[in-house]
């Protein structure tokens, strides 16, 4: 249903759905982490050994990427009201998280930011009043640190 309403122009390629980090597959980066071992490494034991995580499933590249999103921009995934819908918080009784229905938001200043992020290294986040959006790809990291503060700041970097 994705591959087919959200990337209709592309290739049966790519988008390529896949639940298993460590599936071969020809011309993806593998990701890697520093988890159990201390060095760099393909486990992910915060996923509990369970390689079906749905942060191992959407693979596409750069390119398409873009592409969905100055589609999903312009409105021709989903419409505004939609996207009003998308971005309006869940009514949390016992916390006070910021999350949409799907994505998260992120106050930004005088503005929010809507995203989402995948598997710790990844992370899509735009800022509708400002028309910037930062995709951030990459397939690991050697230590911890806060994807969503480096987002932010190469957003306030942009707007500049």
């Amino acid at each position: 249903y994705i591959a087919e309403h959200q990337f209709p122009d592309l290739s049966r390629k790519t988008p390529l759905f896949t639940h298993d980090s460590r599936d071969i597959v020809k011309h993806r980066a593998t990701p890697y982490f520093p988890f159990l071992k201390g060095t760099v490494t393909t486990d992910l034991p915060y996923a509990g050994g369970d390689y079906t995580q749905a942060s191992n499933g959407l693979q596409l590249t750069l390119e398409d990427f873009v592409s969905w999103h100055q589609k999903f921009a312009a409105n021709k995934l989903v419409s505004r009201a939609m996207k009003d819908k998308m971005w309006t918080p869940y009514p949390y009784s016992e916390t006070d998280d910021q999350f949409g229905y799907s994505w998260d938001i992120i106050s930004q200043g005088e503005g929010k930011a809507y995203g989402f992020s995948g598997s710790m290294c990844t992370m899509y986040r735009t800022y509708p009043s400002t028309g910037i959006t930062v995709i951030f790809l990459s397939n690991g990291f050697n230590s911890f640190y806060n994807l969503g503060n480096t987002i932010n700041r190469i957003a306030e970097i942009a707007m500049e």
